[in-house]
């Protein structure tokens, strides 16, 4: 017999249930957006294949998690250094629930989070917007643009003769690339939890309402922290108002025990270096001037003649311009969500503490990136961009519902305008080949080394950027930078994944010229002591790339594994 207390959530579910649209928007939405992970980290006839970015990103998270699960800090891709200027609760998830439930990591990851995470965005947007607008209709257009959404990227991509493409052309991803950024995916149910929680606080005044509030909004920043900084900067201009207009001081306390929890949890993990520096325009500027964004260089030269002249006229136009395009063309339909904004005395007077929670967000979200860029990979910032989107798609939907226009008008009219980003997003995803594989061969080394014991691997080949790649599925020594060695051997590597020490900020130049050293004369004194000194216990040697001659004998190694494309050396350092 069912508990008096799980009646409650029981009746909520059967509601959700009854609303058949909802439970068909979220399902097929879950679906699109899982399309982009699901397919990736299983075997193929040709190895494991990886589709989009997974093959990068997908593979850094199940070598973090796995690194984790080790109850290991250390950077698995970086052996020796601990992980700083780095939020990991993702991954500390991801670590948690294999040890939990002895699921494998990348099939937690690529198969059941996924659709997890986008089955409870679904619903906790459907939750949370019935909840602040008390509006059935408001509910679902939310819930579509959140899913649906696109930008405007098709109109410019169509009249070029380019057919659907360029779905990140004014530089933030689209709505149904949300899984491809799990911890993005992850900050978006927290901060879904949080707002719910907020609003109960705010009309029970229940201490555990501003516990639970406080504790998601803080733990952001262990999670994505764009986000926290977004969110808690917002919780602060609401608790201003709220004291202004109201006399009420409730939402300071959310405010101040959300900083505490947020500055708990990332203190740990700082370096010493901040990977933040300020750059002003860089995003608007490069996307122009990028062939792979929105290209337009006579624009783009004009913008930089303009800046390096001061022109104080054409210049603040310019830019203003500039500004608006990279608005606009990332909000696309949702741009109709600026009909709910009312200015002046009437703003002050009418709005409502999540409407400006909102609007905080959405402008502060399209600002930053254009003020700070990160170090390594400056358009990285551009996430700030991801929840200005996700906001204006809560608020569009309850625009959409207001208006007072035939019902198969509207919908077929934003259908039209929404779906062709979608389409352009998916193909890449629903492709027979993957963009990348680990070769069959390889994942048999991997999987053997991944049962010895724990030590350090030396990859003996570095990855060239400019080697000639071929046709997809392209191997992953050849495709990127990645650290599928740590992911996949379970087991902390020497150098790999340049790509994300650059955005942590690790010095990991200096580590390479003395591999590269190592590898150009390895039978020598100098080639122990680098194998001593770096604790090197396992090489691991691509033969198909990698002709370095190793001296067993002189080395201490022992052949523990061998295929005609992959040689396993363990370094026997008591042997010298």
């Amino acid at each position: 017999m069912m508990s008096k207390e799980a009646l409650p959530y029981f009746s909520r579910v059967m509601n959700y249930l009854k609303n058949k649209l909802a439970v068909v928007i979220t399902l097929l939405g879950s679906a699109i957006w899982s399309l982009t992970m699901v397919r990736s980290g299983l075997g193929y006839s040709f190895g494991l294949g990886f589709w989009g970015p997974n093959a990068h990103d997908g593979i850094w998270h199940i070598s973090l998690s796995e690194g984790i699960a080790r109850a290991s800090l250390n950077l698995p891709i970086f052996s020796g250094e601990s992980i700083k200027n780095y939020h990991i609760g993702f991954d500390v998830l991801l670590a948690g629930l294999h040890k939990l439930l002895f699921i494998p990591i990348p099939l937690l990851y690529f198969q059941i989070l996924p659709i997890l995470f986008s089955l409870l965005i679904g619903m906790l947007t459907y939750k949370f917007v019935i909840g602040w607008t008390k509006n059935y209709k408001s509910a679902l257009w939310s819930l579509y643009f959140v899913y649906f959404g696109g930008n405007f990227a098709f109109i410019v991509s169509l009249f070029r003769g380019q057919g659907l493409s360029g779905e990140s052309m004014f530089w933030a991803q689209p709505s149904t690339s949300t899984l491809l950024n799990p911890p993005y995916a992850l900050s978006l149910v927290l901060l879904l939890l949080a707002l719910i929680f907020l609003s109960k606080f705010a009309g029970e005044k229940d201490r555990k309402y501003l516990i639970l509030s406080s504790f998601m909004f803080g733990l952001l920043a262990q999670v994505k922290v764009y986000a926290a900084v977004l969110a808690i900067f917002s919780l602060f201009v609401v608790a201003i108002y709220r004291y202004i207009v109201a006399k009420k001081n409730d939402f300071f306390l959310v405010f101040i025990f959300s900083t505490l929890v947020a500055v708990v949890v990332t203190i740990p993990f700082l370096g010493s270096s901040w990977p933040i520096k300020f750059a002003p325009f860089w995003m608007i500027e490069t996307m122009f001037a990028f062939t792979d964004r929105l290209y337009w260089p006579k624009f783009y030269e004009a913008m930089i003649n303009y800046k390096a002249s001061i022109n104080l006229i054409k210049g603040p136009m310019a830019y203003g311009f500039a500004f608006f395009v990279f608005v606009v063309g990332n909000l696309g339909i949702r741009i109709v969500s600026f009909a709910d904004l009312k200015l002046g005395k009437r703003f002050v007077k009418t709005i409502e503490w999540q409407e400006l929670f909102f609007w905080v967000v959405i402008f502060t979200g399209f600002v930053l990136p254009n003020v700070f860029v990160q170090e390594g990979t400056p358009w990285n910032t551009i996430q700030f961009s991801y929840y200005s989107v996700f906001f204006a798609s809560l608020v569009a939907g309850r625009v959409m519902s207001k208006i007072k226009l035939n019902n198969a008008f509207v919908v077929v009219g934003v259908l039209a305008i929404s779906i062709p980003t979608t389409l352009s997003a998916m193909k890449h995803y629903v492709s027979v080949f993957p963009q990348a594989t680990l070769p069959a061969w390889e994942a048999s080394a991997l999987e053997f080394l991944s049962k010895q014991p724990t030590g350090v691997v030396l990859k003996t080949s570095v990855y060239n950027p400019q080697s000639k790649k071929g046709e997809a599925p392209i191997p992953l020594y050849l495709y990127d930078s990645t650290a599928y060695v740590s992911a996949y051997s379970k087991k902390d590597a020497f150098l790999e994944d340049t790509v994300n020490l650059d955005i942590l900020g690790v010095d990991w130049r200096t580590r390479l010229n003395d591999l590269n050293l190592f590898l150009n004369d390895p039978n020598s004194m100098e080639g122990r002591e680098f194998l001593k000194n770096n604790k090197i216990k396992y090489i691991y040697r691509l033969k198909v790339i990698d002709q370095t001659g190793l001296d067993e004998q002189f080395l201490g190694l022992t052949n523990i594994f061998d295929n005609p494309s992959v040689t396993i050396y363990e370094v026997g350092v008591a042997k010298w």
